[in-house]
């Protein structure tokens, strides 16, 4: 039986193949979920910065107060992970809105008090 140690290596060789194909599947998979979860963190990033732009304008027309950038990039990262959700429904649609107006209402005291702070005259 000569054949069966031929057989035997063949076997392995097929094994091994399988699972380094595996591995550079998995490699690839990863690679391309980073490259579409940095692309669409830039998105949001730029969606932010144009909302803020947007509405800075209108406080600055208006008189009111202008906000700081980072809050809006902060409501649209939270609000970004609903893109992310699978299957994407209403329940979790309301649940990440809740979520980010928590963000907001956590924000906007903090950029107050900041905001009061350099006001006041240093000593």
């Amino acid at each position: 039986m000569q054949t069966a140690p031929i057989l035997i290596g063949a076997l392995i060789a097929l094994i091994a193949a399988c699972v380094g194909a595996l591995v550079i599947l998995f490699g690839q998979w990863l690679t391309r979920r980073s490259e579409e979860r940095r692309h669409l963190r830039q998105l949001i990033v730029q969606a932010a910065v144009e909302n803020w732009r947007l509405a800075s304008n209108a406080a600055e027309k208006a008189g009111a107060r202008r906000y700081p950038l980072d809050a809006f990039i902060l409501h649209l990262l939270k609000l970004g992970e609903v893109l992310e959700t699978r299957p994407l429904t209403a329940d979790r649609v309301r649940a990440k809105l809740r979520e980010a107006h928590e963000i907001d209402r956590a924000i906007f005291p903090e950029i107050e008090k900041f905001t009061d702070e350099l006001k006041k005259p240093t000593p």
